[in-house]
């Protein structure tokens, strides 16, 4: 699947999570389940999807929350099943803009252009040269071009004196000159531009090059229709040499082709009739022809040709050397199958073998066994394409392809903190003072803790101002006569609590106890007082939190 890290906002996500209840057990099976969230801190309201039990033994479960859902910084979420002292799962999902896969594509295509830059770039304001001849005639601006400098060099060398001392006035001046000997030899069309007009000269030739030009000239440019030159690429189209130098009549060394042709062929009816001959054979060539013709093209159905190549689809010797009776060093061949095989029932019954194992080629047919045939539910196959999704490396937060020294030196720096000789295991430990806090227990020791607590005996706690002294020898429920009914419930004050420890004291600090009762089944336990006064309740159960001490009036 989908790298789903870190959770992406306004994209759908699935969450794990495990039930556990009060006393640290995990809830396998889950019955009915409460769901809620809340985006930015707004309104709580009911995830949609339901929750998915992924595995009934460990109690994993999932829910996908949508994209709706997840549209937000941060998701707040609340879970929790209906078991008896199931405890609420919540958690809070902080979403970003882009998954790691998401960014690492990114990264991939900043260090593909970074690449490409020099080991050393040129810093802010650093000199630069130009090649030479940089600057062409379509980039170069006139406006920004000037002044020029006399110290100008390569690229920049537009014009300076030149080796004959001619400046851009002194040349300006000798085109004049040009313009004015070339006027007399030229014509003014007065539609076209000046041209030569030769109408009245005679003399003239070609130089060589242009002789050269015509000669060299393309036949592929040859294409108007008419011309010399459309005429010569349409009709010589042949070398003379490929041409028959036969005339009409014998030449020197040539008898008539008729006579040749008629003392070796009969001819019937303008047909060469060969049936009376003897002795054709085919050339070396066409031989070779025959064998040589390509498969593919024997494609004719009935013929030899497409008879050869159906059938002659495999080498000789990859065939079975069996003859059906026994040669020199092979036995029959079935004898041996059944002293090797167990066959029951036209089936290979290999169960009372051992000693089998894979050969080398078969253990790499098994690893190089293409993924996309793992497709049977339940296989050891399917379950290895579903789970190993991409590269070990990258699920741990690194780009595919990464160094990992980076991590070994993490590492590293850890161990050097251990000590040189450390514990082994099983060893007997001792815990730093103050070292078990509240919060590093967990529900099942806390409640391990408070249960041998209240099981000590009385008899063991007999030390003047303890609290055991005082829960010792107080008269439990007073022997006063004024009864007072004292009810706990639970939050909604509705549903009653039973066995709740219940004491009453004098005092605000609850250091002088006067009494102490649990609740019955209705949640209620009475005291008997001896005067009206104010008086402090203290409740205390496994599991539950109450708002220690409850003052109340009696009278």
């Amino acid at each position: 699947m989908a790298s789903q890290y870190p959770p992406k906002k306004n994209t759908a996500f699935t969450l794990y999570f495990t039930l556990y209840k009060n006393d640290g057990t995990v809830i396998a099976n889950p019955g009915t389940i409460t769901k809620k969230y809340s985006i930015d801190g707004a309104a709580v309201a009911n995830l949609s999807n339901s929750v998915t039990e992924e595995d009934t033994t460990y109690g994993q479960c999932s829910i996908v929350l949508t994209a709706g859902e997840m549209n937000g910084d941060a998701i707040w979420l609340y879970i929790k099943d209906d078991t008896t002292g199931c405890v609420p799962f919540t958690a809070t999902i902080y979403t970003v803009a882009q998954t790691l896969d998401e960014m690492d594509t990114v990264n991939d295509g900043i260090k593909a252009k970074t690449d490409n830059l020099p080991s050393s770039p040129a810093a802010v304001g650093s000199a630069m040269t130009l090649a030479d001849d940089a600057i062409k005639a379509a980039s170069y601006d006139e406006s920004t071009a000037f002044p020029l400098k006399s110290a100008d060099t390569g690229a920049t060398a537009v014009a300076r004196t030149g080796a004959d001392s001619d400046t851009l006035e002194t040349l300006s001046d000798q085109l004049d000159a040009v313009k004015t000997d070339t006027a007399a030899i030229l014509t003014d069309t007065g539609t076209d531009g000046v041209v030569v007009a030769v109408a009245s000269k005679t003399g003239y030739a070609l130089s060589a090059a242009g002789i050269s030009s015509i000669w060299s000239a393309l036949t592929s440019g040859m294409s108007t229709a008419g011309s010399i030159g459309k005429l010569l690429v349409d009709n010589i189209n042949a070398t003379i040499s490929s041409r028959s130098t036969y005339a009409g009549g014998d030449t020197a060394g040539t008898t008539t082709l008729l006579s040749r042709i008629s003392s070796a062929l009969t001819i019937t009816s303008g047909n060469v009739d060969v049936n009376d001959k003897t002795g054709f054979s085919l050339s070396s060539s066409g031989v070779s022809a025959i064998w040589a013709a390509l498969t593919s093209g024997l494609t004719t159905a009935g013929s030899i040709g497409k008879l050869l190549v159906d059938n002659i689809n495999a080498t000789i010797s990859s065939r079975s050397t069996y003859a059906g009776a026994d040669t020199p060093g092979t036995t029959t061949l079935l004898s041996r199958i059944a002293s090797a095989l167990t066959i029951t029932g036209g089936n290979v019954d290999v169960n009372d073998k051992t000693g089998f194992s894979l050969s080398t080629a078969g253990i790499s047919s098994i690893w190089n066994a293409l993924t996309s045939g793992m497709s049977t539910v339940g296989s050891i196959g399917k379950r290895i394409v579903d789970y190993l999704t991409g590269d070990s490396f990258s699920r741990l937060g690194a780009p595919t392809g990464a160094s990992v020294s980076s991590d070994i030196a993490a590492v590293k720096a850890k161990t050097d903190n251990l000590p040189a000789s450390p514990a082994a295991v099983g060893s007997a430990m001792t815990l730093a003072t103050s070292a078990v806090t509240a919060e590093s227990l967990t529900p099942a020791a806390t409640s391990e803790i408070a249960d041998a607590v209240w099981d000590e005996l009385t008899s063991g706690h007999l030390t003047a101002g303890t609290t055991g002294y005082a829960l010792a020898n107080c008269n439990a429920l007073g022997t006063g006569t004024i009864a007072w009914p004292f009810t706990v419930t639970k939050p909604d004050l509705i549903t009653p609590i039973d066995n709740v420890l219940v004491w009453v004291s004098l005092d605000i600090s609850g250091s002088n106890r006067i009494g102490s009762g649990y609740t019955d089944s209705l949640g209620q336990v009475t005291f008997y007082f001896d005067a009206p006064a104010t008086y402090y309740f203290w409740c205390a159960k496994m599991g539950f939190d109450f708002n220690n001490p409850i003052i109340q009036a009696v009278s």
